[in-house]
């Protein structure tokens, strides 16, 4: 009581409340006891475990582990040892873990079990111990200040040096806003009234009987004529072609296609007939050649009359022979029919 602590009480027993001192006294000097979790936040407001306790006022929450005061280490701020739930309409609760290990190894009541007080908060007061669970319980539930305060134990574990108690704290959360109610549309004051009748179904025309059906079937009166058996005679592919005579003085044979392609038509006394000589060494080539109505062919030219030699000439010669020991060929001169010899 010198340190201005009342008693632990439980369900109205006054010292009922074993988990720490100030409940029942006992006879032993070497009781290894602490105090409660309500105790252990009096001593709070006065310096003890500073850094290591936690207060929650409504809407919110905490999911974490709890330690033994007896694992209270000045140097470690992080892990809770009693946690305080605000009720500012009557007294709070106390939350903590009641390691029963070390310095409370003799705990009397819920070692190793996570408990809970009620206490007016500050000053000198009863505390009420209200739960006490292990791991894996029913979640304790209360209203407090209009929510609801759900306290869960999720594991325990117990190495004296290590041993937490892992806890879900939740109280109450922010209500919801509720969504704004749409004004409703007013119902028409009236119907609406059409500006012109409505139109009538159309009437159904009147079927016409169907014609009666042919009793028989009409009789041709001329047989039809039979197809021809033989097929129309076909129009001819095409129209016949016709040939023109062309010839090239050459010394060498030019060949059919060059001579068609640009010989000169056979007409007249130049090249009269295929084979004569046209001038020096060169001799008349023909060739039948497409596209005119058809030449005439080949002729064989008329025997040469004999000629009289001229007084520069040399002997009379036939048509092609050397003459004039060798130096010129005969060659057709003058008037029609008569022979000289041209020198090469």
């Amino acid at each position: 009581h010198n340190l201005n602590l009342a008693h632990s009480s439980e369900n109205g027993g006054e010292y009922h409340d074993q988990t720490g001192f100030m409940g029942f006294s006992y006879d032993s000097d070497e009781q290894r006891m602490c105090f409660n979790n309500a105790k252990n936040w009096q001593f709070s407001l006065q310096g003890w475990f500073s850094g290591a306790t936690m207060e929650l006022f409504k809407g919110q929450s905490y999911s974490g582990v709890l330690v033994g005061q007896i694992n209270y280490n000045s140097s470690s701020t992080n892990r809770p040892i009693v946690i305080k739930i605000n009720d500012p309409n009557g007294d709070d609760y106390f939350i903590g873990f009641n390691h029963g290990a070390k310095h409370n190894a003799n705990t009397e009541e819920a070692a190793n079990q996570v408990t809970i007080q009620r206490y007016q908060g500050s000053g000198y007061g009863f505390s009420d111990l209200v739960s006490k669970m292990s791991a894996g319980a029913t979640p304790y539930t209360e209203t407090v200040d209009g929510v609801q305060l759900t306290v869960a134990v999720n594991s325990i574990t117990t190495d004296p040096d290590t041993g937490v108690a892992q806890v879900t704290i939740t109280f109450g959360a922010p209500s919801p806003t509720n969504a704004p109610t749409p004004v409703p549309t007013p119902a028409p004051t009236s119907a609406p009234v059409p500006t012109n009748p409505p139109t009538p179904a159309p009437t159904d025309a009147p079927t016409a009987p169907p014609t009666p059906a042919p009793t028989s079937a009409p009789v041709p009166t001329n047989p039809p004529t039979n197809a021809p058996t033989n097929p129309p005679t076909p129009p001819p592919t095409s129209a016949p072609v016709g040939s023109v005579t062309k010839y090239i003085c050459a010394k060498n044979d030019p060949g059919n296609t060059e001579i068609c392609s640009s010989g000169t038509i056979v007409e007249g006394n130049v090249c009269s007939a295929e084979g004569v000589r046209c001038g020096g060494r060169k001799t008349c080539h023909w060739a039948t050649c497409p596209g005119g109505p058809p030449g005439p062919g080949p002729q064989t030219p008329p025997p040469s009359p004999p000629t009289s030699p001229s007084p520069t000439s040399c002997p009379v010669c036939g048509n092609g022979d050397t003459c004039c020991l060798n130096v010129g060929v005969c060659e057709a001169t003058g008037p029609p029919g008569s022979r000289a010899c041209v020198f090469f």
